[in-house]
Formats: C-alpha cells, structure tokens, sequence
C-alpha cells in the first residue's frame, strides 16, 4: 500500500505563544494528527529562537506512532524564546530526511510574530514546487499578512483560529484539501 502523503507540522513555541495561544496549539495538532490518512507519515518541528525536531524522520502513522505523538503534544509548552520560523523551514527543505515519492505537505501553526515576513514567504514560494505549505494562524494577534502569504505562496490554504474556536472542522479540511 503506498504511502499516502508525508505532513510536516511546523509549530511555533515561542514565548508569544503562552496562555491560550499553546492550549489552542495542542487542540489543534491533536485534531490533525488524528484527521490524517493511515498510511501517511507525519513529523513536528518545533521553533523558537531555534528549532528542534520530534523525530529525525517522519514516522508512519499506526495507533502506537499516534498515541506517542498526541504525548508529546500534551508536553508542548512556549518555552522556546524568539519567533525564528525561517530556519525550520530551510531545515525541512534542504535536510530533512524525507519520505520518497509522496506528496509532501507542511502545515505551519504559529502567532506570526516574525520579523522577516518576506523572507519566510519568499522561501515558501521558492519551495513551493517540492512541497505544500498550508498556515494556520493561532490567536487574535495572528499576523494576517504572513498567515494568508505563507498559505498562498505555498499552494495551499491559510486559516486562523481565535482563542476560543474550536479548530476540529478547519483541521479537517485543511487536511482534505
């Protein structure tokens, strides 16, 4: 059976993320990892001031991989400084160990308190061709020009979820889309 598609989450633990905002992260990656098809590989990396990565390579997704998955997330904190979202995407473009011959989609949860905009967009759209990069925008403050530019120079969508929303059928869309 082959693999269906790789998703690449890419979440933001910055210290802007606190209270609500990281509730709504984990709500969120919880509602994602479980929409995504079986046979698909998954992977999270997180960033801050710098990044880190869940695993060294996207696993499959089985019950064990997910139950293990959905721990971690309950540990997620925004305990990881600065907002630095350009690095975890040149990781995930030029380095990471990837998945051969499925479509590759990278799904960007963050505030979007970056202070390069552009550079993360040109990034994007200079990718684009390789993989898609969807965005979520999490919070009131979520920038609303780096949300909806990412999505769009990624070939893909942007969403945002306000503080108290539920992020269930956007997740399931998103992942559908």
């Amino acid at each position: 059976e082959h693999a269906q598609a790789e998703f690449i989450f890419v979440i933001d633990r910055s210290g802007s993320m606190m209270g609500s905002r990281i509730a709504n992260l984990r709500k969120a990656l919880t509602k994602f990892l479980n929409t995504i098809p079986k046979a698909s590989y998954f992977n999270i990396i997180s960033f801050g001031s710098t990044y880190e990565l869940y695993r060294h390579k996207s696993v499959l997704n089985s019950p064990q991989a997910l139950k293990d998955a959905l721990e971690f997330v309950n540990t997620i904190e925004a305990d990881m400084g600065g907002t630095e979202i350009l690095d975890s995407l040149k990781y995930i473009t030029h380095s990471l160990k990837q998945v051969a011959d499925v479509p590759k989609i990278v799904m960007i949860l963050t505030d979007g308190d970056v202070f390069n905009p552009d550079e993360v967009i040109n990034h994007i759209s200079n990718n684009a061709n390789k993989m898609r990069f969807c965005s979520v925008g999490i919070g009131s403050g979520a920038s609303d020009y780096l949300v909806r530019n990412m999505g769009k120079a990624g070939k893909c969508r942007s969403e945002f979820v306000q503080d108290r929303e539920d992020i269930g059928d956007k997740a399931l869309y998103m992942v559908q889309a």
